[in-house]
């Protein structure tokens, strides 16, 4: 049973998620012209996107055990995305279990992604570009990493 104080932090990690993610799900929506849906589900999304919520999660919510974290991811994913949160758990340890080439592609690509989202809010970039021309930067990069994806619809990775 969850402590109050785990109920607490995952509700600071949910929120920070949200804060973070949700305009680049939603620059998707837009570019996209409409919700993306059960494109959300599939490998590549699903492991980009839980792994993007627990990056940005994990720090603000201290020592919180595991299965909070897991419960950030389901509902973090569920709030962004607009589906259920039920099957996404399942679905995760599946695909990691599994070692699904598209879902670990997209937690490498989110550990990308994070990193650049980061350097460009801390103070401008570390290659020196403008805090306005990394902001731009990270939308390019989320575009080309999910965004791409998301919009051409279902694509499988190649085994290397």
């Amino acid at each position: 049973m969850a402590h109050l104080t785990d109920l607490w932090l995952a509700r600071r990690g949910r929120r920070a998620a949200l804060r973070i993610v949700r305009p680049y799900v939603e620059r998707t929506r837009w570019r996209r012209g409409s919700d993306p849906g059960e494109a959300w589900m599939e490998p590549y999304a699903l492991g980009f996107l839980t792994c993007l919520v627990t990056l940005v999660a994990r720090p603000v919510m201290g020592g919180a055990p595991g299965e909070v974290l897991g419960l950030v991811q389901a509902e973090a994913w569920a709030a962004l995305t607009g589906l259920p949160a039920g099957p996404v758990g399942e679905r995760v340890l599946t695909l990691s279990l599994a070692q699904d080439p598209d879902f670990t592609l997209g937690m490498g690509d989110a550990l990308l992604f994070h990193s650049a989202h980061r350097g460009s809010h801390q103070g401008g970039t570390p290659d020196g570009l403008s805090e306005q021309t990394g902001a731009q930067a990270v939308l390019d990069l989320w575009d080309s990493l999910i965004g791409v994806r998301i919009e051409a619809g279902p694509v499988r990775a190649t085994a290397p």
